[in-house]
C-alpha cells in the first residue's frame, strides 16, 4: 500500500485542515480534511505539481479546483490518528469525485487566511 508523509501544513484551525505531503517516491500531494472523529481525522488527497501548489499558495486558484483538476486520475482516502507523527496510508480510488461530499465549498483561498495561519503551524518532516 502507498504511504505518503505530512511535509507542510497550509491552514490549520484546531488541527490541521490542509497540507502537502511526499511518497518515497517524491511525488507531491494535497490533503484536505473531511472530517474528525474521536479514533481518527479523515482526509481527501490528490497527486498534485509543484505549480499548482505554487498556484494554490499564492491564491491565484481555490482548493475546490485544485482537487478537483488533480483528482481525474484518482483520488485517495487516508485516516490520520497520530497528528501525522507517522507516514500514513493512501486508500486510492476513482471515479467522479464530484459524486461524493468530500470537497470544500467553491472560493476557499489559501491566502484569504493570511500567511501568518500557515507560518505558526508546526511542519512535520520538512526533509521529507
Amino acid at each position: 500500500m502507498k504511504t505518503a508523509q505530512l511535509t507542510a501544513t497550509l491552514l490549520y484551525y484546531d488541527g490541521v485542515q490542509v497540507f502537502e505531503g511526499k511518497d518515497a517516491n517524491g511525488s507531491r500531494y494535497l490533503g484536505a480534511l473531511i472530517d474528525s472523529a474521536s479514533d481518527a481525522d479523515r482526509y481527501l488527497i490528490t497527486r498534485v505539481s509543484p505549480e499548482q501548489l505554487r498556484e494554490l499558495r499564492a491564491g491565484r486558484c481555490d482548493l475546490r479546483a485544485v482537487l478537483l483538476d488533480c483528482s481525474y486520475g484518482g483520488w485517495y482516502l487516508a485516516r490520520v490518528s497520530d497528528n501525522f507523527e507517522n507516514p500514513f496510508a493512501l486508500e486510492l480510488h476513482q471515479g467522479a469525485l464530484l459524486d461524493h461530499d468530500y470537497l470544500p465549498e467553491d472560493g476557499v483561498l489559501l491566502s484569504d487566511h493570511g500567511s501568518d495561519i500557515a507560518a505558526m503551524t508546526p511542519s512535520v518532516n520538512e526533509a521529507v
